[in-house]
C-alpha cells in the first residue's frame, strides 16, 4: 500500500485506505460444468477455457450470459501477472512505457478473442450474473451482490490494490501545513471509514471503528464490516500489484479495443498505443514547463454591518447543468448577491454544495437552512427542523394553490409543514425521433393515449430479431404501475395511508395482463421485477442511447441536456388512459434548522430561491414559474413544454400520483416491500408462464400478512432508532409472511 504512490523518485500521496481486486466465482456454476475451481496459479489459458465453458446460450445460439465479467477493468492486471512484471522502464529520470513485447501480444490475442466473441463482458454491461467476475473485493462483502460466491487472487497469483490517498497540490503556498493535515487525516477512523476500500492503509488502525458507519475500512456497513472477509483479504496485500506496478497497463485495454475495432494484430496495436503513450508523456512534459498551478485562496472574510447577520445554506446533490457546473454556480452567486443587496438584515449567505449522501441530520446540524434533492420529511428526525407554518401563514405573498400537485401535502407530517417544495422531478419518457420516423411510427405527443403507445411499439418492432422498443432505464419498477394505471388498473392505491393493496382486483389483473403481454411478446424489455427493496436486476441508464427507441428516466440534468442539445430526442409524458392517468415525481425541498438563530431570514432566502427555478435541474414546484424566461434559457423550450403538460395532468382529477424510487424516505421503504410479492407474481407470469390471477391472489395474501405485521412496528424515529435495527424489524415481518424471504434477508 505504501509503495502505491512512489515512482520517478518521489512519494506522490499519503495512502488512507485500500481495496483489492480479486476474482469472484460461483462454485455451483463450476460444479455444474464439471470444472475445477480457479486458483491463484491459473494462466490466461485457464481463464479463457473456463469463460467459454461457463457461458450460457440463448435458443438462437447467441451468448446469453458471458462466462467472465470484468467489472473494474482489471484484465490489464491479469496480463501483468502473466508476464511477471510491468510494462514500463523506470531506469531513467522519468518512467516510460514498454508495451511492444511478444509475451504481451500473446496474452492480448486471448483477451481480444474472449471479448470479441462475447465470452467476456466489460463494466456494468456484464452485471453480476457471470460465473466469474473480476471485481473489487468490496463486492465480496456484499452478500446481495456476491451471493454464495467465493474469491481468489487474480489469475497469475497476485491481487491488485486500489488505494485511496491524500495528495498535496503543487500550487499550495503552505506545503508543510498541507502535509501535516494530510498525515493527520490518515490517522482518523472517521476519515478512513468514509474512504473507498476494505482495509485501512495503516496497520495500526486495522479493526478500529469510527462513528461514521456509512462504509469503509473503519467498520462501516457496505465495505469492510465482515471480519472474516477482511482476514481472508489481508494475506493478499503482501505481494499485491500496486498502482506503481501497474503504470501504463491501462494502454493494454486501448490496444485490445484497437484489435477488435480496427482488425489489428496484437503487435501492431501495441506499437500504436506505445507511440501514443510516449507522445502523451512529451505533451505533459511540455505543459509542465509552461503551466503554473495556483490554489484558489479562500474568499475574503465578509465584514457584516451593524445589525446584519450571515446565513449558511447547504445544497445537497447534483446542482450543475450537466458538466457545466461553473455556469450553475454562477447562477447561485448571482441570486445570493441580489438577495443580500435587497434584504435589510442579511449581509451574507454562504452556500456550500454537498454530496448526495448527506441527510437531514447532517444538514440540520451544519447549516441554518438547506436544500435536499428529495423529500426527507417522512422518517426524518423532525425535532431537528423548524415548522414553517407560522412563517407561511404570515407571508402575504405565499399562495398554497400555486404549488403543483400535492407537493405541499407531501412535506407535511402530523398537520405541520416541515419543508418548502422548490422543484419536482417527474418520471418522463424519452423517445428517439429518428427511430420512430424510420419505422413509420407516429411521434409521441403530450397527451398521447395507450392506443397510440401500443401502436408505436408494434410499429417499432416488426420482426422477432428487432430489439425491444421500450427499454426501461430508471432503476425502479414505477413505470409498470404508471402503464397499468393508463390501462385502467390500480394494483396499489397510494391515495390512502398506508397504501391499499388491490392486487387481485379484476381491473388491476386485466391492466397488468395487457402490459405484461407486451413484455412477453418482446415490446417491453423485461428482466424481472422482484427483489426486496428494488428490482431483481439493476438498471444503470443515464442519458440517451441511440439504439433505444423509447425509455423512461426520472428527470435530471442529463435528460434535460439530451433533449436540449439533440433534436433527435423528444420528451413526453406516460400515455393517458380512458379512465385514469398517472404521474410519478420526487420533490426537491428546502428546510430550516431548528438550531438557527435566524429563521425569518432563512425563510426569506428560501422564498427567493422559489422564484429562481433555473437554479434546479427539474420542474418548478410553483405553477407561476413554469414559463419563466430564465427557466427556458437554462433548460430549453422542450423541457418547459413537458412541465406544462405535467401540470395539466396533475390538475386532472383522474390523475393518480405514484411515488418514485426515492420518495418518502425510510418509511416508504417498508411500505414498498409489500409490492415485492406482486412483482414476483408478474415475473412468474412473464418468465414462467404461470397463471396470473392465481399468482396475484397468493401475492395479495402474503403482502397483507406482511403489512399487518408492519403496521405494528412503531414509526421510525431517527433521533433514537438505528436504521439497521428498523430494517431488521421489517425483515422479520417479511419472513413471517413468507418464509422463502429468509434467504434473501440473511444475505
Amino acid at each position: 500500500i505504501w509503495n502505491s504512490y512512489q515512482w520517478d523518485g518521489g512519494v506522490w500521496a499519503l495512502p488512507v485506505a485500500a481495496d483489492i481486486a480479486v476474482m469472484l466465482y460461483d462454485p455451483a456454476a463450476f460444479d455444474a460444468a464439471g470444472l475445477p475451481y480457479p486458483t491463484e496459479n491459473w494462466t490466461l489459458f485457464d481463464l479463457d477455457n473456463a469463460a467459454r465453458s461457463l457461458a450460457t446460450f440463448a435458443e438462437d445460439g447467441t451468448i446469453d450470459t458471458a462466462g467472465l465479467s470484468d467489472l473494474g477493468g482489471y484484465m490489464p492486471l491479469v496480463v501483468l501477472n502473466m508476464i511477471g512484471g510491468g510494462v514500463y522502464d523506470d531506469s531513467g529520470l522519468q518512467t516510460t512505457p514498454v508495451l511492444n513485447n511478444p509475451a504481451i501480444a500473446q496474452q492480448l490475442d486471448i483477451w481480444s478473442a474472449l471479448s470479441a466473441e462475447g465470452y467476456m463482458a466489460s463494466g456494468f454491461q456484464g452485471g453480476f450474473d457471470a460465473p466469474m467476475i473480476l471485481a473489487p473485493s468490496i463486492l465480496a462483502d456484499n452478500r446481495r451482490i456476491a451471493g454464495e460466491r467465493k474469491f481468489v487472487a487474480l489469475p497469475g497469483g497476485r491481487a491488485a490494490l486500489d488505494v485511496s490517498a491524500f495528495a498535496i497540490s503543487s500550487g499550495t503556498q503552505y506545503p508543510e501545513q498541507a502535509y501535516a493535515l494530510a498525515a493527520f487525516l490518515t490517522t482518523q477512523p472517521d476519515v478512513i471509514n468514509a474512504a473507498t476500500g476494505v482495509l485501512p492503509a495503516r496497520q495500526s488502525l486495522s479493526g478500529i471503528e469510527g462513528s461514521n458507519t456509512g462504509g469503509g475500512p473503519g467498520g462501516g456497513g457496505f465495505a469492510a464490516a465482515n471480519p472474516q472477509t477482511t482476514a481472508q483479504l489481508q494475506p493478499l496485500v503482501v505481494n499485491a500489484l500496486s498502482a506503481a506496478d501497474a503504470r501504463f497497463s491501462d494502454r493494454l485495454t486501448t490496444a485490445v479495443t484497437l484489435m477488435n475495432s480496427d482488425n489489428l494484430d496484437a503487435t501492431t496495436a501495441l506499437l500504436e498505443v506505445e507511440a501514443t503513450a510516449l507522445t502523451d508523456l512529451q505533451i505533459a512534459a511540455d505543459r509542465a514547463a509552461t503551466t503554473t498551478v495556483f490554489v484558489t485562496p479562500p474568499p475574503a472574510e465578509i465584514v457584516l454591518g451593524t445589525g446584519e447577520v450571515a446565513l449558511t445554506f447547504g445544497v445537497q446533490g447534483q446542482f450543475g447543468r450537466g458538466n457545466n457546473n461553473a455556469a450553475q454556480e454562477a447562477r447561485w452567486d448571482s441570486v445570493v448577491s441580489t438577495f443580500v443587496a435587497n434584504d435589510p438584515q442579511v449581509g451574507n449567505v454562504e452556500i456550500e454544495f454537498e454530496g448526495g449522501g448527506t441527510d437531514v441530520a447532517d444538514m440540520a446540524t451544519t447549516y441554518d437552512c438547506f436544500y435536499l434533492s428529495s423529500n426527507a420529511v417522512q422518517g426524518a428526525d423532525l425535532s431537528l427542523l423548524l415548522t414553517l407554518d407560522p412563517l407561511l401563514n404570515s407571508d402575504p405573498t405565499f399562495n398554497p394553490a400555486d404549488l403543483v400537485g400535492d407537493t405541499l401535502v407531501q412535506v407535511q407530517s402530523n398537520g405541520q409543514t416541515y419543508a418548502m417544495p422548490l422543484m419536482i422531478q417527474p418520471e418522463a419518457l424519452l423517445y428517439n425521433a429518428d427511430l420512430f420516423n424510420q419505422n413509420g411510427a407516429l411521434l409521441p405527443n403530450m397527451g398521447w393515449t395507450v392506443s397510440d403507445f401500443e401502436n408505436a411499439l408494434r410499429s417499432l418492432r416488426l420482426f422477432p430479431d428487432d430489439p425491444e422498443p421500450f427499454i426501461p432505464q430508471e432503476n425502479s419498477n414505477t413505470y409498470m404501475l404508471l402503464l397499468m394505471a393508463a390501462y385502467g388498473g390500480v394494483p396499489v392505491d397510494y391515495s390512502t395511508t398506508p397504501p391499499t393493496l388491490n392486487f387481485a382486483d379484476p381491473n388491476a389483473i386485466n391492466a397488468a395482463q395487457q402490459v405484461l403481454d407486451l413484455a412477453q411478446e418482446g415490446y417491453i424489455s423485461y428482466d424481472g421485477l422482484g427483489g426486496a427493496f428494488g428490482g431483481r436486476g439493476l438498471r444503470f441508464g443515464a442519458g440517451s442511447d441511440e439504439d433505444i427507441a423509447l425509455y423512461n428516466q426520472l428527470l435530471n440534468s442529463f435528460v434535460i441536456d439530451t433533449v436540449a442539445e439533440d433534436v433527435s430526442y423528444g420528451l413526453t409524458t406516460y400515455p393517458d388512459g380512458a379512465q385514469l392517468n398517472a404521474v410519478a415525481y420526487d420533490t426537491g425541498t428546502a428546510y430550516i434548522s431548528a438550531n438557527t438563530q435566524n429563521p425569518e431570514a432563512c425563510y426569506r432566502f428560501i422564498s427567493a430561491l422559489a422564484q429562481q427555478p433555473e437554479l434546479f435541474d427539474g420542474m418548478p414546484a410553483r405553477a407561476s414559474q413554469l414559463n419563466s424566461p430564465q427557466l427556458v434559457a437554462a433548460q430549453g423550450q422542450a423541457a418547459v413544454d413537458f412541465y406544462n403538460s405535467v401540470d395539466v395532468a396533475l390538475n386532472n382529477p383522474n390523475t393518480l400520483v405514484f411515488p418514485t424510487a426515492f420518495s418518502g424516505g425510510i418509511t416508504a421503504v417498508g411500505e414498498s416491500l409489500a409490492l415485492d410479492w406482486l412483482y414476483r407474481a408478474y415475473d412468474s407470469y412473464v418468465l414462467e408462464g404461470a397463471d396470473l390471477a392465481a399468482e396475484v391472489a397468493d401475492a395479495q395474501i402474503k403482502a397483507e400478512t406482511y403489512l399487518q405485521c408492519y403496521s405494528g412496528i412503531p414509526a421510525f424515529d431517527a433521533s433514537t432508532q438505528n436504521r439497521g435495527d428498523y430494517f431488521a424489524l421489517i425483515s422479520a415481518c417479511a419472513v413471517q409472511a413468507d418464509p422463502e424471504m429468509s434467504g434473501l434477508f440473511n444475505n
